[in-house]
């Protein structure tokens, strides 16, 4: 995938599922929920331990929810949990390949190789928000309402109304 078509797949992308995003303000993942929703971006933050909290009016799920088809995972974890991860994505979504996003320090040799094998798209030695930064992406808000992000079956999160009333969205131009 060149960076033409890694910019429009970003672009148009809604939800990005970040892993290790959990409650540590001082962590990376935590800052990339904020960071990415300032942009207009409906991040899901993934943390096992974390789940139930949330970042930024995100709710923090413990897993990517079986059933969810996802455009792009970005892996903010040990080399040895991404691995896992990749597994269980590989496994899980033999008709549908995410593009899958090691940040700094989560790249795998294994998890790449399996990856090219099934000819998934992945990015490495990179990070999403710089990304976004570097190419002045920004995308409009998709404003769900608040009752869907409680329901399971369906797709994720958006800002509560309360959130809304904050300076945290881009305003539109």
């Amino acid at each position: 995938m060149d960076t033409s078509q890694l910019i429009e797949l970003v672009s148009n992308t809604e939800f990005v599922h970040i892993l290790g995003a959990g409650l540590n303000s001082e962590r990376p993942a935590n800052n990339a929920v904020q960071d990415l929703s300032e942009r207009g971006w409906n991040p899901v933050p993934i943390h096992p331990r974390d789940a139930g909290g949330s970042i930024a009016g995100y709710p923090i799920r413990s897993t990517i929810e079986d059933g969810i088809q996802t455009d792009i995972v970005v892996l903010f974890l040990a080399p040895e949990r991404a691995r896992e991860v990749v597994k269980k994505l590989l496994i899980t979504n033999p008709d549908y390949s995410p593009l899958v996003w090691f940040q700094e320090g989560a790249e795998d040799e294994v998890a790449e190789n399996w990856l090219n094998d099934a000819g998934w798209n992945f990015v490495k030695r990179d990070c999403i928000v710089r990304f976004v930064q570097r190419y002045d992406l920004v995308r409009e808000p998709q404003v769900i309402p608040w009752f869907k992000q409680v329901q399971s079956c369906l797709l994720y999160t958006s800002p509560s109304p309360r959130d809304l009333s904050t300076s945290r969205m881009p305003s539109s131009a």
